[in-house]
């Protein structure tokens, strides 16, 4: 009987050490597959086709990674199909093996069953899930230990039940030093959840990467993706989709993930449930029920549009009618309703989709948004031939958006021929029915309210309370989770084009404000109207109304009344406070009258003097044993008192209140703001906040109102620089910077120079931080770190609407520095600030930015450099012969300065000074105002040169000095040889 080996398995066995050997040779690992073989979930993500056309098969998946096998050295084919796995997130490890090892791979084929199609991108929750921890959390914070406690297979699941019971619209993962943040958007404000382990967001990440169709191992760029989740009951019957979106960016910590749950805040779509008054109910459903028309709704993101436009939608809807939708995204499923998403990677925009569906003959159509001339013209069209079209626009108010179909390239008999109605709106939290409590309100704003109601007209039919004892406000229980509100409604503005307005639009008129005007003639309830009717009906409150409705100074223009008291608190000065301190001429008069007043009364009597004292910034210090109080005034913090220390906590609860600052919130930075009324004037404060050792330090910033009479010639612009700017600011591309230390006056030369170049034929946007001062006939932005609203963002943002100028606040980083030099070059006149010393400093500036010479170079048209020193009062300044010390310090400044006509008329030997003294008009400070010193430095073709050629900037100012280039020093010295400021004043700017 012979022991040898059946001689298949000897060939066998010599086909593998083949294998072996070319495995060595290839640099490849060596599997047998006689001792294993792949796993049948796992190959079928190779298809058998490819599998033999590539000679490659997936045995084994762990995570991300593909364990491949082959029996060839890879040829280009296969390697580029292996690539194409790479670019899908996967990693390869690849053995080699061996043919018949291959071909028994290639029979577990028949064993692979492919997951169903319909699972695929589902999360599946069941509604015992949602139901067991509706049950266990009825707080934030019980909500909070719940989700501590799940496993990372679980947090997923936990995270979106919790979302789907508070009825959040969106989920933030925000991954932190030493956590990850979670937040959910829950009736549009983002609330603070719970801070879970790093460790558990791994493995989160991969999850939704996963489940979304992203890339698991692209961590350095943005992504999109999507998935639904399917809540089915006990039997797996399907009770409710709910598609979400799915956004990936890269963080400073790890990957930002926000899932917004599409059509989550949509319940019942029904017209009645919206917000809108029973009039404007029964004017929608008749616009609705016609055949042809254009029906608009407007508002910024988030404010309920769509969902108005598909209340319509259900409204009409039957078996008879064709509708059909363009959306970006489709945010809600419709049955009945025919759906198309735009898609601008694959060229199917707005425009397109809309001709295209214009083919099939719908009945109704919406589209997702007017963003475009073609867009606009196309839907115009159809809406005059037959159809009847929804859309939105983006615009503040109803009668804004017929100003933006004419910056669409619509004319006026396109408008009104068109167009049946156009809604305004926003949403505002509703008050928790359960715990809403009842409160009286100042009798300020009693009267604020009555006053914005009496402007109802009664065409609108509306029954406007004569009295009003009551409002409500939150408080937070379980039934609302803590928040104190509970859902969102509605907020319209609804502005039918009736033949009034018709006639105007036609007659030409683009002015908003008589726009509007007619509009509330004709019985039209403005946004704030009908926010501030709401609050008195208790459905929101007076904070709800303050945050969405935003400034209403329109009202203001067309009434001559201020409004804005009721969305600002407001303090008033009354008469006796201010004659009395109108009557003190010292600062110890003033020190003493303070420390007599009542703390009831104290902080009326500082913010008059203030006023009294043209202060820009009141100063609340606490001490060890004392409250200090200063002012600045004209620039120059003076010691007004100190009071005692027991009467700084009711100060302090005072400037809380009437800034709206929550008590509870202690220990960090706040901001805030109210109003001073002093008789028909109003003066805005920004209130600011931050703790310190002896308790909270209070500033008062004062908003002048008087910002936009500012003009260039009474900056205190030296004549022969005058010229210069005013060529400087028609350029129609290119940089003006304005250069200096804080509060050294750059932005008042900013709108300066922008109220010099403002007219109704060009386009200005301001991007600041924050918007001190509001300016007829400029769009004016505000930027938003906490939401990641930068300057960089906001200026990539406004350039897509192509204004001519552009102001920005500040340039204080690589991304913003980038960006603005970019849209200098291509077409926009820009200004903006930097933080240096002189003008020659902020050149190298740009270059600790990030920006190359020669970009600086093209860019720059000029270079402000500025201070603010005080200017001597004109009534009680006093002359006195200039000492040898101020004489020799005067020469030394002006050195340099090559022009010697504006030196030459002065007699050094003889020189008569000015001195500050004090008097009734200027306080017992001896100036009155300010006045800048200015070092402009406008870049010509030689300086272009000088800085393309990165020369360094003390050889750039020796080169401009030579040229006689005024420095700020040179204008400081001239304004006190003409009287206008003082020695003392150049030392405290210049040292």
């Amino acid at each position: 009987m012979s022991n040898s080996l059946p001689i298949k398995t000897i060939l066998r066995e010599e086909e593998e050490k083949r294998a072996i050997y070319y495995a060595k040779k290839y640099g490849l690992p060596y599997l047998d597959l006689r001792k294993i073989a792949p796993h049948p979930d796992s190959i079928g993500l190779i298809n058998e086709n490819n599998a033999r056309k590539y000679g490659l098969i997936i045995i084994s998946r762990v995570d991300n990674i593909l364990n491949l096998i082959t029996p060839f050295e890879l040829n280009a084919a296969s390697s580029k199909f292996l690539d194409t796995l790479k670019n899908k997130g996967w990693r390869i490890r690849l053995f080699f093996c061996s043919f018949s090892g291959f071909k028994r791979a290639l029979e577990y084929y028949k064993f692979y069953t492919p997951p169903m199609p319909s699972l695929k991108n589902i999360l599946i929750i069941t509604q015992g899930e949602i139901e067991n921890l509706k049950n266990e959390a009825h707080s934030i914070e019980e909500l909070k230990n719940k989700i501590q406690t799940v496993s990372s297979e679980k947090l997923l699941k936990i995270v979106i039940s919790s979302a789907l019971t508070l009825e959040a619209t969106d989920i933030h993962f925000d991954p932190k030093k030493n956590g990850v943040l979670l937040r959910l958007r829950i009736d549009t404000i983002l609330q603070e959840i719970v801070e879970f382990k790093t460790s558990l967001y791994d493995p989160l990440v991969s999850r939704i990467k996963i489940l979304s169709g992203l890339k698991i191992n692209i961590r350095n760029t943005s992504q999109d993706g999507r998935f639904t989740i399917r809540i089915v009951d006990a039997d797996d019957k399907i009770l409710r989709e709910v598609d979400v979106r799915v956004s990936v960016i890269p963080g400073g910590n790890a990957e930002i993930i926000i899932l917004r749950l599409l059509g989550i805040g949509i319940k019942r779509l029904v017209l009645e449930e919206l917000g809108l008054t029973k009039r404007y109910v029964d004017k929608l459903k008749f616009y609705a029920e016609k055949t042809n028309g254009l029906i608009l709704t407007t508002g910024p993101t988030s404010s309920g549009k769509s969902t108005t436009l598909y209340a319509a939608i259900k409204y009409i809807q039957n078996p008879q009618i064709n509708i059909v939708t363009i959306e970006d995204p489709i945010e809600y499923k419709m049955e009945g309703v025919n759906q198309s998403q735009v898609n601008e990677e694959e060229d199917y925009t707005f425009p397109k989709a809309l001709r295209a569906i214009l083919r099939q003959d719908p009945d109704v159509i919406l589209v997702g948004e007017i963003r475009d001339n073609e867009t606009a013209k196309t839907a115009v069209q159809a809406a005059l031939t037959g159809h009847l079209v929804l859309s939105t626009t983006h615009t503040n108010d109803a009668p804004s958006t017929i100003l933006r179909l004419k910056e669409l390239g619509l004319d006026e008999k396109e408008i009104t021929s068109s167009t049946q109605i156009i809604m305004a709106q926003r949403l505002v939290r509703k008050l928790c029915n359960y715990c809403k409590e009842k409160y009286i309100p100042s009798p300020d704003i009693i009267e604020s309210i009555k006053m914005v109601l009496s402007l109802i007209s009664p065409k609108a039919h509306i029954d406007i309370p004569q009295e009003i004892n009551f409002l409500y406000k939150a408080r937070g229980c379980k039934n609302c989770f803590g928040f104190g509100y509970k859902g969102l409604t509605g907020v319209f503005e609804v502005m039918e084009i009736t033949e009034s307005l018709e006639k105007m639009i036609l007659d030409g008129e683009s002015s908003i404000f008589k726009l509007r005007a007619e509009a509330m003639e004709e019985g039209m309830i403005t946004l704030l109207q009908d926010a501030v009717l709401k609050m008195i009906w208790g459905i929101t409150d007076l904070e709800e109304v303050k945050r969405v409705v935003g400034d209403f100074n329109y009202i203001e223009s067309l009434y001559g009344h201020t409004v804005a008291s009721i969305l600002t608190k407001s303090l008033k000065i009354p008469s006796e406070i201010y004659n009395q301190t109108n009557a003190l001429k010292t600062f110890k008069s003033i020190g003493l009258y303070l420390i007599k007043t009542p703390y009831e009364k104290i902080l009326e009597a500082i913010s008059s003097i203030a006023l009294i004292l043209r202060a820009t910034d009141i100063h609340i210090e606490p001490q060890e044993k004392h409250i200090l109080i200063r002012l600045r005034v004209d620039g120059v913090l003076e010691d007004l008192t100190r009071l005692p220390k027991e009467e700084f906590l009711p100060l302090l609860a005072e400037i809380r209140t009437i800034s709206g600052i929550n008590e509870d919130i202690v220990g960090k930075t706040i901001d805030g703001r109210f109003k001073i009324i002093l008789f028909n004037d109003s003066y805005n404060v920004r209130v600011s906040i931050i703790p310190g050792g002896y308790g909270e330090t209070f500033v008062l910033r004062i908003l002048r109102p008087d910002i936009d009479k500012v003009s260039l010639e009474n900056l205190g612009i030296p004549d022969s620089e005058l010229n210069t700017i005013n060529d400087l600011i028609k350029k129609t591309k290119g940089m003006i910077l304005a250069t200096g230390p804080t509060s050294s006056g750059k932005t008042t030369t900013l709108f300066a120079l922008i109220s010099k170049i403002n007219h109704p034929g060009i386009k200005v946007i301001t991007v600041e931080d924050p918007i001190e001062y509001t300016i007829e006939g400029l769009v004016q932005t505000q930027i938003n770190e906490t939401e990641n609203y930068t300057f960089s963002e906001a200026l990539r943002h406004i350039l897509r609407q192509n204004p001519n100028v552009v102001l920005i606040g500040e340039i204080r980083d690589n991304e913003t520095a980038r960006v603005a030099v970019q849209a200098s070059l291509t077409g926009h006149l820009l200004l903006s600030t930097v933080h240096t010393n002189d003008s020659f400093s902020a050149i190298e500036r740009f270059k600790t930015l990030g920006v190359d010479a020669t970009q600086i170079a093209n860019s720059l048209n000029a270079i402000i450099a500025q201070r603010l020193v005080r200017k001597l009062c004109p009534y009680c300044k006093k002359p006195a012969e200039a000492t040898p010390a101020e004489v020799q310090l005067i020469q030394q400044a002006l050195k340099d300065l090559k022009n010697q006509g504006l030196v030459a008329k002065y007699d050094f030997k003889n020189l008569v000074l000015y001195k500050n003294v004090g008097c009734e008009q200027c306080g017992p400070t001896g100036y009155l105002g300010q006045i800048g010193v200015f070092e402009i430095l406008s870049i010509d073709d030689e300086l272009r040169k000088l800085i393309f050629e990165d020369r360094p900037a003390f050889e750039i100012k020796k080169i401009a000095l030579k040229r006689g280039i005024m420095l700020m020093q040179h204008d400081a010295m001239l304004k006190i040889l003409e009287g206008i400021t003082t020695i003392d004043e150049y030392k405290r700017v210049f040292g």
